[in-house]
């Protein structure tokens, strides 16, 4: 039985993940600057950092987020309800966060686009055939913390990744959720 963070839990792995974030890649830390965290070793015990100066003679030990400890990550900056722009088309949404100066590169109308309001569906089922009417999905980026792709269909947004959502979703960067429109 895998046990409950607490919340300075949370808050130590919430800072070592940006942390990370921001710096990886850096001349000085391609692979992302290490953290000192209260409870390192506690989220080392699961799986969630890895010490990162192992063969340094720093008597302090430092910690690098771990592909399931992003994923934890993920879960508590999940936007549950948020806001964007949408084109009207016939009988459904496209063209989600367009801006009304690029709208006639879409083929869109100013006027076509609106604000509406989404919200993570209950339902995560992923459809075995495509549905007829409109079924939004989009994907969580971790890492930009927003929703950054929004189709109509779970198929158009899963050819948006060469090797699939669900390699995507292994290494940690994201996760395709089914949206619903508010009213």
């Amino acid at each position: 039985m895998e046990q409950a963070l607490t919340e300075a839990m949370k808050r130590d792995l919430l800072k070592c993940f940006r942390v990370w974030k921001k710096t990886r890649g850096t001349y000085d830390y391609p692979s992302g600057q290490a953290s000192r965290l209260r409870t390192g070793e506690a989220l080392a015990e699961r799986g969630l950092v890895v010490r990162a100066n192992t063969y340094s003679a720093n008597m302090y030990k430092n910690w690098l987020p771990t592909d399931a400890g992003k994923k934890v990550v993920g879960e508590f900056i999940l936007v549950k309800e948020f806001t964007t722009t949408a084109a009207l088309y016939q009988t459904h949404y496209r063209h989600f966060g367009i801006h009304e100066k690029s709208a006639s590169l879409y083929g869109d109308k100013v006027e076509d686009i609106v604000q509406i309001k989404m919200s993570i569906a209950a339902d995560q089922t992923v459809p075995k055939q495509p549905n007829k009417s409109a079924d939004y999905w989009g994907w969580f980026d971790f890492e930009e913390e927003r929703f950054v792709f929004i189709w109509p269909s779970y198929l158009q947004l899963s050819m948006c990744f060469t090797y699939g959502m669900k390699a995507e979703e292994d290494r940690g960067r994201g996760k395709a959720y089914r949206l619903e429109i508010i009213p």
